[in-house]
């Protein structure tokens, strides 16, 4: 164990999904410093029952809960969870409000001095360069997981963002990006040091599909039923998939803002029998749709800046579950299929995908040579490999910086 103490700030993610990068991470760290506390951000009404009850009830009783209960500290001494209400709002201004929140929020918490701390989001950008300008830190990490400007329609919230992930690269010792093209782009902002570790996967999870039931050739997605993902190209496709393989079917793990078109969709094209909607599921029941799948899906897009830097975790997951991924051409996804050479990379188009589908579904041999291909190229990506390279990092900014001292 070492001596040194650490703050993990993990922002909203620390308490999202099971395999969300810095639970894994958190969860690695923990045990090998002397002290550790994990800063997560939850709603001013989170645990509350507001179930039927007004706007305006809502506010009332969020803003209780920012002036009485804004904080709260689980765990003990070891490792400790800070958990901190955060203010509502909806303009640009509200992201420098944020900022002055939280770390005042936050103070009072900390048992500084930390010898290090790990950022993510450039939302927490001000806050954390304010920690280590008043001596709560003493060197920072950022955690670079996606390219947050691309994520904003609005111009001078893409201005702002790009404005604060600047102050990200300024503030920070060292940048953990998750893709080179994410990586190079830190370089170009002034990341003093660059590093690239990338999403990972629970292998002995994702690796039970590979045992398969008796089911009909199968394309599958998960993710978010949004535009950024592009899905209804994959809904488009069936129908010259089915002409030359009459029991193809399409299974759609997720949920979004674009569920109900997509449906709609389904029914236009007289695919709706063909075509499934399982709804959101839980990170544990993700292989088990994956088992009664052959092809994996990863539409994208085109023409957006953040599905450019983006490292989908979907792509590694479908590998690591024996899935050759049809992926559309674009940033680090076409990196990652380059380097792979699990699948085919096409062109954002339904006849695109098509083609690619029939390819993959009636070639056995190519199908076969691309799917062990895809579970080669998983192996490299356990979330246990990972993470001993973040701690790797993390032991020599505060070796080298001792060193200089």
């Amino acid at each position: 164990m070492r001596s040194e103490r650490l703050l993990y700030i993990g922002g909203w993610s620390l308490l999202q999904g099971s395999n969300h990068r810095t639970k894994h991470v958190a969860s690695y760290l923990a045990p090998r410093f002397k002290q550790v506390d994990l800063v997560a951000f939850q709603s001013s009404y989170t645990g509350m029952d507001t179930a039927g009850e007004s706007p305006l009830h809502k506010a009332q009783a969020g803003a209780e809960n920012l002036l009485h209960d804004r904080i709260s500290v689980q765990g003990s001494e070891g490792l400790r969870e800070i958990l901190v209400r955060d203010v509502p709002g909806p303009s640009p201004l509200h992201l420098l409000g944020k900022d002055l929140w939280r770390y005042w929020a936050l103070r009072p918490a900390l048992e500084e001095p930390y010898d290090i701390a790990i950022f993510g989001d450039p939302e927490n950008a001000l806050m954390a360069r304010q920690l280590k300008r008043a001596g709560y830190v003493r060197h920072l990490i950022y955690d670079d997981w996606d390219y947050f400007p691309g994520l904003e329609a609005q111009p001078l919230l893409q201005r702002l963002y790009r404005w604060r992930e600047r102050v990200c690269m300024e503030a920070a010792d060292a940048v953990i990006s998750v893709g080179s093209l994410l990586g190079s782009l830190r370089q170009e902002q002034g990341a003093r040091r660059s590093y690239i570790v990338p999403n990972g996967v629970n292998l002995d999870l994702f690796a039970r599909a590979r045992t398969k039931p008796p089911h009909p050739p199968t394309l599958v997605f998960m993710g978010t039923l949004s535009s950024l993902w592009g899905v209804d190209v994959a809904i488009r496709a069936m129908p010259a998939i089915r002409a030359r393989v009459p029991d193809a079917r399409l299974l759609i793990a997720g949920s979004g803002e674009d569920e109900a078109a997509l449906k709609a969709l389904s029914e236009s094209l007289g695919m709706a029998d063909s075509i499934e909607f399982r709804g959101q599921m839980a990170y544990e029941d993700l292989p088990g749709v994956l088992a009664q799948a052959d092809i994996g899906l990863a539409t994208s897009q085109q023409g957006s800046l953040f599905r450019k830097y983006a490292s989908p975790l979907k792509l590694i997951e479908y590998m690591a579950a024996g899935l050759p991924v049809i992926a559309s051409r674009i940033g680090q996804t076409t990196v990652t299929m380059e380097e792979a050479g699990a699948g085919i990379l096409i062109e954002h188009t339904p006849d695109a995908l098509a083609e690619a589908a029939i390819t993959l579904l009636t070639d056995p041999a190519r199908y076969q040579h691309d799917a062990q291909a895809a579970v080669d190229y998983a192996a490299r990506f356990d979330w246990s490999r990972l993470v001993e390279q973040v701690y790797d990092i993390i032991s020599d900014v505060i070796e080298e910086t001792a060193a200089v001292h």
